[in-house]
């Protein structure tokens, strides 16, 4: 599962959203404070869109059991500055089915509907 991730996430810093599509289920459920997807497309759609900026992303602290993980996380963006954040990760035949991206002022329990 880390293998899986840490790959979906230097999709982002490569900008190869093909790559990163081929480690998401169809009917990925993302969910963050800001948006909600049941697919994969239109997620990628409107985030890679949003995060063009990315230059590298770095898993810093991980907690996996079996299927599930929550992964705290750097993003560096092209001016400099970095953001972070903590998401919990489902994986299920090879792919990445569930993501749940918490920022800071989440309601954390609304995001897992």
């Amino acid at each position: 599962m880390i293998e899986l991730v840490n790959a979906y996430y230097q999709c982002w810093a490569r900008k190869d959203r093909d790559g990163a599509r081929a480690l998401l289920a169809d009917d990925l459920r993302y969910r963050s404070q800001w948006d909600r997807f049941d697919n994969a497309d239109e997620f990628l759609e409107e985030c890679f869109k949003l995060r063009a900026d990315v230059v590298s992303v770095q898993v810093f602290q991980s907690a996996v059991e079996g299927d599930n993980g929550f992964f705290a996380t750097e993003w560096l963006v092209s001016d400099g500055t970095s953001f972070g954040d903590a998401s919990f990760i489902r994986v299920s035949g090879g792919k990445i089915v569930r993501l749940v991206v918490m920022c800071a002022g989440t309601n954390v329990l609304s995001l897992f509907d």
